[in-house]
C-alpha cells in the first residue's frame, strides 16, 4: 500500500509539472513569428462583406488577419461560430430563382495573408440570383486554442450574387 502512495505522488508531481510547462510556453510568439493570442486572451476579429472577382463569390475580410499557424490548420473563418448546418447558417439569401443556394466550402479559400476569404456560392437545381449578407454571428467555440477570442461582424452591406448553371 506504501508503494502504491509513491507512485500516485509521482504521477501527480508529473501532472503538475506539465501544466506548468503548458502555462509557460503559451507566452511569446509560435514558430512563424505570429505573436501567440492566447498568452494575451485572445484577439478580437471582425468579419466584413464585399463583393468577390466573379458573380457567384464574396470575400469576407478579416481584420485583423488570422495566424499562420491557423491557416495552416482550418479551411475557413466560420470555424468557431455555432450554427447547426455549415452550408447556410453563415448567411443570409435574399433573392429568386429556380435553385437553392448555398455556401460551397471546398472551392472556397484565404488568401496568403489571412486577410480575405473567398466565398463561393452554389445552388441545387438551378439558377438563382440576389444578395447575400453575413448572418449575426452569437457564439462561438474553441477560438482559445487558436487565440481568437471573439468574432464579430463589421461592414455587412448586402452582395449581389448570380449562381448560373
Amino acid at each position: 500500500m506504501f508503494v502504491n502512495r509513491i507512485n500516485l505522488r509521482n504521477v501527480a508531481t508529473i501532472v503538475a509539472c506539465l501544466a506548468v510547462c503548458a502555462v509557460m510556453s503559451c507566452g511569446g510568439k509560435d514558430k512563424d513569428g505570429d505573436e501567440n493570442g492566447a498568452a494575451k486572451g485572445g484577439v478580437d476579429i471582425t468579419l466584413s462583406l464585399k463583393a468577390g472577382a466573379k458573380v457567384n463569390e464574396v470575400i469576407v475580410t478579416c481584420s485583423p488577419a488570422f495566424s499562420k499557424s491557423y491557416l495552416e490548420s482550418i479551411a475557413s473563418p466560420f470555424h468557431f461560430i455555432k450554427t447547426q448546418n455549415p452550408t447556410d447558417g453563415y448567411f443570409n439569401f435574399t433573392g429568386s430563382g429556380a435553385g437553392e443556394p448555398f455556401f460551397y466550402l471546398y472551392e472556397s479559400e484565404f488568401n496568403a495573408a489571412g486577410t480575405e476569404f473567398t466565398c463561393v456560392f452554389e445552388t441545387i437545381g438551378g439558377n438563382w440570383t440576389g444578395t447575400v449578407t453575413l448572418k449575426p454571428i452569437t457564439s462561438i467555440h474553441d477560438g482559445s486554442f487558436f487565440g481568437v477570442k471573439s468574432l464579430k461582424v463589421g461592414t455587412n452591406n448586402p452582395v449581389s450574387v448570380s449562381i448560373i448553371k
